[in-house]
C-alpha cells in the first residue's frame, strides 16, 4: 500500500499520550525521514507539524534546525509540498522504481538555494575549528537540511535500510542504522515497549 494512504489510514490509530512520544519526532534517524513521518505525528492532539506557522517553526526548534524569521501561507504550502516529495521517494524505494523527475527537480531547486559558508573560530583552550554555518532567510534553506539528508541517504546510504515500524498500529518508517540491520521498532520506549507488554499479557493469558 502506498505510504500516503497507509499514513492517512493509520494516522488516528498513533496516540500523541503513547510512551517515548518525545522520541518518535526522531525515530526516522534521517532528517527527511521524520519529515515525512511528521504527517501522522502530534505536537498536540493531531496537529499538522506544516499545518500553521507557528506548529512549523516548533518542528524546526526540536529539529535543531534554523527557521526563517517569519512563515506565510506560500512558505506552508512549499513545506508540505516538499513533504509529499519525501513520502514519494519512501513509496519508490519500497516499490523498487525509480525517484520521480519532478521530485528530482524540487530537491534540487532547493540545492540550487542554499547558502552555505564556513568561519574559522577559536576554541577556549586555543584550539582552531571550522564551523560550517548557512542561511535560513527563507523557507528554501530552512528545509535544505533535510533535502541534504536526503542526498546523503540515497548516495552514500542503503536504501534498503529504509523500514517500517513493526507495531501493527504504526506505520512510521526509520533508516535501519543497527550493525546487524534488525531493528524492527520505530522506538524501543514506544511501540517497542507496546509490544513485550502485549506479548507478556498474551503469555500470561495462556498460562492461565
Amino acid at each position: 500500500m502506498a505510504y500516503n494512504r497507509l499514513m492517512e489510514e493509520k494516522r488516528s490509530q498513533i496516540s500523541s499520550a503513547q510512551p517515548g512520544v518525545s522520541e518518535v519526532w526522531t525515530a526516522g534517524g534521517p532528517l527527511w525521514i521524520n519529515f515525512a513521518n511528521s504527517l501522522v505525528l502530534a505536537h498536540r492532539g493531531m496537529a499538522d507539524v506544516a499545518g500553521s506557522p507557528e506548529s512549523l517553526l516548533w518542528w524546526f526548534g526540536r529539529m535543531d534546525l534554523q527557521a526563517p524569521s517569519s512563515i506565510g501561507p506560500e512558505d506552508l504550502t512549499f513545506a508540505r509540498e516538499l513533504r509529499e516529495s519525501f513520502s514519494r521517494v519512501i513509496d519508490s524505494i519500497e516499490g523498487g522504481v525509480p525517484i520521480g523527475t519532478g521530485d528530482i527537480e524540487l530537491f534540487n531547486s532547493v540545492l540550487r538555494r542554499q547558502k552555505v559558508w564556513s568561519e574559522l573560530g577559536q576554541l577556549d583552550d586555543g584550539g582552531m575549528v571550522r564551523r560550517v554555518l548557512r542561511s535560513a532567510d527563507t523557507i528554501e534553506q530552512a528545509l535544505g537540511p533535510a533535502v541534504d539528508s536526503l542526498v546523503e541517504t540515497l548516495v552514500h546510504g542503503d536504501p534498503t535500510r529504509l523500514r517500517i515500524c513493526a507495531h501493527p498500529d504504526c506505520v512510521l518508517r526509520f533508516y535501519d542504522d543497527s550493525k546487524n540491520g534488525t531493528r524492527r521498532w520505530c522506538t524501543m520506549t514506544g511501540c517497542g515497549n507496546r509490544a513485550k507488554a502485549a506479548a507478556y499479557l498474551q503469555r500470561k493469558k495462556g498460562n492461565g
